[in-house]
């Protein structure tokens, strides 16, 4: 067989392989981006939702600018365009600051300026992107990517949201900067992060947000690279770390489900992602987490007398008492995996509610109502009588 011709099928088969691979609803688009203001041009990779026809599918949707790590393609974040894109939302990535020395500075000022020029693009009618976008934006980014956003954040009218993976400080200082952010914000981290840990970098960031509902999640054995693709240049930064105890598909498995949930809360108000996202929070035992995020944040004293419950432990019953203003709610019990094994519609101020099926082991009981939920672990032990 000709050596070029095989070489050629060969190149061909690759190609095939690799666009079956990609999700059949995500469309594709690389641009340069020009800044007159800063006399700079700025190159974005862009994924956004197909319909049957290959086109841009409908309209209404959601822009999320998302900034990569330090020396990190794009291409390592397809975990997220790929999970996300098809859900409604379109993807930004930029592309600069790729070097050695890259400006942080600039960088935020890019993540912002893509936000401003796909807004810009859904009233053009010359633009893939006409009247295909809600008007809502999202900055995101990981590690240095993460620090920047913060950057692109600070004063910035023109967002809805932030969310960040394993936030890296830069400079100048993504702690400065989160003092002048008032948006929601959502601070991924790692408990086994060995590149940017969450006491040096996220925690102060977190706590300098002024935000009045800003949230914060660590991910229990979570890493600094898991949250991106397997990726040779953020592998050599853990290079010396110890030993991965969760698996990357598991990281992405996690921040993802948290994502979707709190975007679908935060941009559309939806009360069924509020209600997931909170029993997630609650009864996952893959992460913790500390919020002032409105329904999100319970105080122990709300929470020590929303309701009661006894014996506890207890057998095959138990009693359930409420205030009556919290009457009429929903309580639901959980395994420690979270998996949720009884649901009861609660209409009285006292309750018996039946646990013989549950077998012996701790168990983590909610109750919700008008938005809000409370928790309690309940015991049960067949050896009580």
């Amino acid at each position: 067989m000709n050596k070029p011709f095989l070489v050629i099928c060969i190149v061909f088969l690759c190609l095939a392989n690799y666009l079956e691979a990609q999700s059949s609803d995500v469309g594709y688009q690389s641009l340069e981006l020009y800044d007159a203001n800063r006399n700079r041009l700025v190159p974005v990779e862009i994924y956004y939702p197909l319909d049957n026809d290959n086109n841009i599918s409908g309209g209404d949707f959601s822009v999320l600018v998302f900034g990569h790590g330090f020396l990190m393609e794009w291409t390592a974040y397809e975990n997220f365009w790929t999970s996300l894109v098809p859900e409604g939302y379109v993807l930004c990535f930029p592309r600069t600051e790729m070097s050695l020395t890259p400006s942080h500075q600039d960088f935020g000022e890019d993540i912002k300026f893509i936000a401003q020029e796909m807004q810009s693009m859904n009233t053009n009618s010359s633009s893939l992107y006409y009247n295909a976008l809600s008007g809502k934006t999202v900055l995101m980014g990981h590690s240095m990517g993460g620090g920047a956003s913060f950057l692109a954040a600070q004063n910035n009218e023109n967002i809805d949201a932030l969310i960040n993976f394993a936030a890296a400080e830069t400079s100048p200082s993504a702690e400065s900067a989160a003092v002048n952010i008032s948006v929601p914000t959502l601070v991924f981290s790692g408990s086994d992060d060995c590149v940017a840990p969450s006491n040096i970098h996220q925690t102060p960031i977190f706590e300098a947000l002024a935000a009045q509902c800003k949230t914060h999640i660590t991910i229990t054995n979570g890493r600094h690279c898991y949250f991106a693709e397997d990726n040779i240049s953020c592998n050599l930064g853990e290079l010396f770390c110890e030993e991965a105890e969760i698996s990357r598909n598991e990281q992405h498995e996690i921040t993802l489900r948290i994502v979707k949930h709190y975007l679908n809360y935060i941009l559309y108000q939806s009360q069924e992602a509020l209600q997931i996202l909170i029993e997630s929070l609650l009864t996952n035992s893959e992460i913790s987490y500390q919020s002032s995020c409105g329904e999100l944040h319970i105080s122990q004293k709300e929470e020590k007398e929303a309701f009661g419950l006894f014996p506890n432990p207890t057998s095959d019953m138990f009693t359930f008492t409420l205030t009556e203003k919290n009457v009429g709610g929903v309580l639901s019990i959980f395994n420690l995996l979270g998996d949720k094994l009884i649901e009861i519609n609660i209409t009285e101020d006292s309750f018996i509610v039946n646990t013989s099926i549950l077998q012996n082991g701790i168990y983590n009981l909610s109750y919700s109502n008008k938005g809000r939920i409370f928790t309690k672990k309940i015991v049960i032990n067949r050896g009580i009588r």
